[in-house]
This record gives C-alpha cells, sequence and structure tokens, in this order.
C-alpha cells in the first residue's frame, strides 16, 4: 500500500474532515492503508484516516473479499477477488501543482491552497490534474526525506562552536577591559 510519486510537484488529493466540513487537501506521503467504512467494504485512507480521492472526486473504497490489491504505474487501483478475477475500483487523483510556493502546510504531511480568488489567479494557473499517464507512480516504495543527518550533524557542531569561540572572545575583553580601567 506504498506509493512514491515519481514526479516533483505531483500530489494525491485527499479529502479531509476539518470542523464538520470536508476540505480537500494534498499530500506526497503514499503510505495508505484500508480502514473499515461501510458493511462490506473498506476505504483507502491516509495514516490519519483521511481519504484518498480518485479521478472521479469520490473516496476509493475496496469490497472487504479481495485477494490482493496492487496499483499501476499510473494510479489504477486494481484487486483481484477470491475466484482470481481483476476488477479495476478506480484511478487515483493526481495533481500537479504548477505555483508550489502557494502551498501552505496544514501538518501530517498535506498541504492545502489558499483562496486562489482573493489573489486573482485561476485554477488552472496554479494547479492541474494529471490525467492517468504511465510511469508516475512506483508501487511498494515510498518518498525518502530529503534531508542528509551526516551533513546537518558537522553543521549543528559547527555552530555549537562557533557560539562556544564567540562567547569566549567576548569574556577575554570584559577581562581586558577591568584590567584596562584598574590600571586607570
Amino acid at each position: 500500500m506504498d506509493l512514491a510519486l515519481k514526479r516533483p510537484n505531483d500530489f494525491f488529493e485527499l479529502l479531509v474532515e476539518e470542523n464538520g466540513d470536508f476540505t480537500t487537501r494534498y499530500t506526497r506521503d503514499g503510505a495508505f492503508y484500508l480502514s473499515p467504512y461501510d458493511e462490506g467494504e473498506m476505504a483507502l485512507v491516509t495514516s490519519n484516516g483521511d481519504f484518498v480521492l480518485g479521478t472521479n472526486g469520490e473516496p476509493i473504497f475496496v469490497p472487504e473479499n479481495f485477494k490482493d490489491i496492487k496499483f499501476s504505474e499510473s494510479g489504477e487501483v486494481i484487486v483481484t477477488n477470491n475466484d482470481n478475477t481483476e476488477e479495476s475500483l478506480g484511478q487515483l487523483q493526481l495533481v500537479q501543482v504548477l505555483r508550489p510556493q502557494l502551498l501552505q502546510a496544514t501538518g501530517e504531511n498535506q498541504f492545502a491552497l489558499p483562496d486562489l480568488e482573493q489573489l486573482n489567479l485561476l485554477d488552472e494557473e496554479v494547479y492541474q490534474v494529471v490525467e492517468g499517464e504511465e510511469g508516475l507512480i512506483q508501487q511498494m516504495a515510498l518518498e525518502m526525506s530529503n534531508v542528509d543527518t551526516a551533513t546537518e550533524m558537522t553543521e549543528l557542531l559547527t555552530a555549537q562552536r562557533s557560539y562556544q569561540f564567540n562567547a569566549k572572545s567576548i569574556s577575554i575583553a570584559d577581562q581586558m577591559a577591568g584590567l584596562i580601567s584598574n590600571l586607570r
């Protein structure tokens, strides 16, 4: 159920409930799960339980009695039933954000777009729906963090040593000023 997006600025579209209202969010976090929803159905959700949307704008639902589930490189959700027949349940909704600087972090690896009318922008100037192109999704992979731990630790140590050096130089300058005032 782990999916990685291969192109930058591509996002999965989610349906998130906030204060009783449903709103659209975007994420690159492809760690998806199946959650019991209704009798005989399970919903494809994020780790928070937010619905993953399909191209029809509706959440993706999977029948409980499936044998296997897989995702094509274009985002099509295919289940194998107990009688070994394959069934397509729809396609994941992917969005390419043309102006990623407008995305606002909302937490939990999710992003929202501001009110585009206030910015005098049209939807098509900010994002576009990605039609089912092959090679956009890789199954059984997750996007890695862009942080190099070794580099960050080296920079942290350098910053600490610089701070210690500056603190020591200020201390020595204070001592020298004290000596000079005592000589007068």
